[in-house]
């Protein structure tokens, strides 16, 4: 059965959600309601609705001022989203964790290169250098 979900994620950096869609190649919008099964949109307005490639469905991000992060909604049916972004979202839970490291080293004086290795769990491996 197909149907939208809402699950709570360590997502809580707009800039950095931003940055991670760029690099995975996603469409970012703001204020909408995301797309699921036959083109039906969710009952949330959402402040950013990812568009994933090849599917109409779409993942929307609501902002949860009592967690501090972004609560996800999308339909988990048939594995679109998952088959994009991973179990649970993961492959964006990484990448947004990236992009806030690589602006707080940058503030500090480091530089990083984006991953290229992951490990056999599927983390990205990467190294920060002192300039």
């Amino acid at each position: 059965m197909s149907h939208m979900t809402m699950q709570k994620s360590s997502l809580s950096d707009a800039d950095a959600i931003k940055a991670a869609c760029q690099d995975m190649h996603l469409k970012i919008r703001e204020h909408a309601k995301p797309t699921y099964y036959q083109g039906r949109k969710g009952d949330v307005v959402c402040d950013y609705v990812i568009s994933l490639p090849g599917t109409e469905y779409e993942v929307g991000l609501k902002w949860n001022a009592m967690t501090r992060g972004f609560d996800l909604y999308y339909d988990k049916w048939n594995g679109y989203v998952e088959n994009v972004l991973g179990k649970g979202c993961e492959k964006l839970i990484q990448s947004e964790a990236f992009h806030k490291i690589l602006g707080d080293a940058a503030l500090r004086g480091y530089s990083m290169e984006a991953p290229t290795e992951y490990d056999k769990e599927g983390d990205m491996l990467f190294e920060i250098a002192h300039y």
